[in-house]
């Protein structure tokens, strides 16, 4: 029986590519093809295998915010593109990454994070004109909620990974014994090899997704820390 979860999970066949030293941008180049044929999930799979194997490489997270955003996973998308343009802050990969942020901010209207400063209105000020303290309450709380967004999401995943691996151990059914007389049974039929099987299985999934979430909670933490340095008191 296949895993029927809807989650970003490495293929066997993406963690024998990487166990075996996949060469820099093999990994990109197969999810490139995956992308392009509308599987998504599969390819954000290669690209964070690729990240993986390769933590500084600009495309590949810009790729995997790509597929964030057709998974409809702003947050993660956002954070995604924030870590390309940390590594690639004036190149190509940069200039994209920062187009994508832009679109976002102005199509997702109830996100809270703006990357540019937002337009002045009657009902609003700028930034410039928010007192400092106003600025930095205001960061730290869009901070904490994107970081609240990516580990609801990665909750949901391994809640979604968890009911899968129950379900598949159920249909394997229960430790069947028989009788063969006073005090004397035999196992006819023991499951316990196949259900440890599947744990073992749904393990390294469910790290990987606890690493990704912990690699983009960085990111995000890393992109507002960054906006928030004017506003540190020098000594």
């Amino acid at each position: 029986m296949l895993c029927r979860a809807k989650s970003l999970v490495i293929s066997l066949m993406t963690l024998a590519l990487v166990q075996n030293g996949a060469s820099a941008g093999q990994l990109t180049d197969l999810g490139r093809q995956l992308y392009d044929a509308g599987q998504y999930e599969k390819a954000g799979a290669y690209f964070a295998a690729e990240i993986k194997a390769n933590p500084n490489d600009p495309t590949a997270n810009y790729l995997l915010g790509n597929v964030f955003v057709k998974l409809n996973r702003t947050a993660e998308a956002m954070a995604a593109y924030q870590k390309a343009i940390s590594i690639e802050p004036n190149g190509n990969v940069g200039v994209y990454s920062r187009q994508a942020l832009e679109s976002l901010s102005n199509s997702a209207k109830a996100l809270p994070t703006r990357l540019q400063t937002p337009a002045v209105t009657a009902e609003s000020k700028t930034v410039e004109e928010a007192p400092p303290d106003e600025n930095v309450q205001r960061i730290n709380a869009e901070c904490e909620k994107m970081i609240s967004q990516i580990e609801e999401s990665a909750e949901q995943r391994i809640r979604t990974l968890r009911a899968d691996m129950n379900e598949r151990i159920a249909a394997n059914g229960e430790k069947r014994t028989l009788s063969l007389g006073p005090d004397v049974t035999t196992t006819r039929y023991d499951p316990t090899a196949a259900n440890e099987s599947i744990k073992e299985e749904m393990q390294p999934q469910i790290k990987f997704i606890e690493d990704d979430a912990k690699r983009q909670i960085a990111a995000v933490k890393a992109a507002y820390n960054a906006r928030l340095a004017p506003y540190q008191k020098k000594p």
